[in-house]
Formats: structure tokens, C-alpha cells, sequence
């Protein structure tokens, strides 16, 4: 990540609190090898997008979206999963990366698919309790 990429996603995280608070505080988020994850996140944001529309969007506009309509979403569906309690011997940093690459895994096989399907999803092959897991399980099969 170069400097001045560094730097936007510094500038940009302080306008946006919530996504330093739901990734687990400033001290893990401000971490350089978050931060370059959260980059990643960002730019392939920016080339999904970029392959929707007729010009290219700049990086403060791809993080703005990725906000929006995948941040936003996913942290919606953690709360309401609960996942983060359920696997508290997890960071909520690993938890968002764990969720985040179940839902690209599961939208390649099906495009329908949405955050809630891919909480349950790890939630069933990772948490510790037996009942959480069959729980997880049984929601899946009905989503």
C-alpha cells in the first residue's frame, strides 16, 4: 500500500468511527497489516464497481460505497446473528474477515446469497458450543 493510500484510509476511518469500533478499536484497526487488509477490501470494491459503470471511481468514493453496501450490511447481520458472542474466543476483526470470505465462497455458488447465510454458515463450523453449531445449522437450512 503506498503512503498516500495509507493515508486516505487513515483520514477516511476518522470520518467513520463505527468501522474502527465494529473491527475491534483503533489499536487493531490502525495496525499497519489492517490496515492493508482494509485497503484490499476497498480496492476490490473499487474494481467490482469500476466494472458496473462507464469511469472509474476514485479511492475515497470506492470506501464510501464499500461503507454503504458492504460494511454496513454485514455488520447488521453479525448483531442480529449474534456471531460475535458466540465466537468470543475470536477478534471481531477476524470474525469480519471470516464472514467476509464465507459470503464471497458462498456468492460464487450462488448469487442470491446474503451476509445472514454466510454468520450462520461460520458460525456452524466455528463455534465451540454444540448447540450454537446445530443451531447454525438449522437456520442455514432454512435460508
Amino acid at each position: 500500500m503506498s503512503e498516500k493510500d495509507k493515508e486516505v484510509i487513515e483520514k477516511l476511518l476518522q470520518l467513520y468511527p463505527d468501522v474502527i469500533k465494529d473491527l475491534g478499536g483503533e489499536d487493531i484497526v490502525k495496525s499497519d497489516s489492517i490496515l492493508q487488509r482494509i485497503e484490499t477490501y476497498i480496492n476490490k470494491h473499487k474494481w467490482f464497481v469500476n466494472e458496473k459503470i462507464p469511469y472509474t471511481i476514485t479511492l475515497e468514493q470506492a470506501f464510501f460505497s464499500w461503507h454503504e453496501n458492504v460494511f454496513l450490511p454485514q455488520k447488521y447481520e453479525m448483531e442480529a446473528t449474534n456471531i460475535v458472542n458466540i465466537l468470543n474466543h475470536m477478534t471481531k476483526f477476524e470474525i469480519f474477515v471470516m464472514v467476509s470470505n464465507e459470503y464471497y465462497l458462498l456468492n460464487d455458488q450462488d448469487k442470491t446469497t446474503y451476509y445472514k447465510k454466510a454468520c450462520y454458515s461460520v458460525i456452524s463450523r466455528e463455534a465451540k458450543s454444540f448447540f450454537s453449531r446445530k443451531y447454525a445449522q438449522m437456520k442455514l437450512k432454512h435460508l
